[in-house]
């Protein structure tokens, strides 16, 4: 039966990929409508035990919250990772976060190096965690607002990862 949630959760995924990458956002009524079918779904299939799963996987999304405050991920891409949450679990949610992070991370690490101001990117980050570290006082990360990264993309293929995951019963 979590094989069934999951790949519900993969194709919200892959509609939000889609709709980030025509539309630059992730619509609430696309995550909403996922987070409350799959909690519907859950309880007339598990009852209270699959509406709780439902919930600690809504948790687990919400939990991505620092990461929208700290200016990494947009509000959509978050309520993405509460419906992949109530959908697939906390965690096939918490699978898909971190290959989506690492995914995004590698494909925007090489994208700042093929730009021409990649090294001075770099070396603006550099010095924007040093003075996190020697401060301790967090204040967001104002990069270069005039390029969009499509992050719905990698939210999607870290989904489509941890399903494979789930398939091939990779510890």
């Amino acid at each position: 039966m979590d094989l069934i949630f999951s790949v519900l959760a993969l194709a919200a995924a892959c509609a939000g990929a889609w709709r980030d990458f025509k539309t630059h956002k992730i619509p609430n009524r696309l995550t909403m409508a996922a987070m409350g079918g799959g909690l519907l779904l859950r309880l007339v299939i598990g009852g209270i035990p699959g509406v709780l799963s439902g919930l600690a996987g809504f948790c687990m999304g919400a939990a991505f919250l620092l990461l929208w405050f700290a200016g990494a991920l947009k509000a959509g891409d978050i309520k993405m990772y509460m419906a992949i949450g109530v959908l697939g679990g906390w965690r096939f949610c918490l699978n898909s976060a971190v290959y989506s992070i690492l995914m995004g991370g590698a494909a925007g690490l090489g994208m700042m190096m093929l730009k021409k101001n990649g090294r001075q990117t770099l070396k603006k980050l550099k010095h924007y965690f040093i003075n996190i570290f020697l401060t301790r006082r967090f204040t967001m990360y104002q990069g270069d607002q005039s390029s969009y990264f499509c992050f719905g993309i990698f939210i999607a293929g870290g989904t489509l990862a941890a399903l494979l995951r789930q398939i091939l019963q990779v510890v």
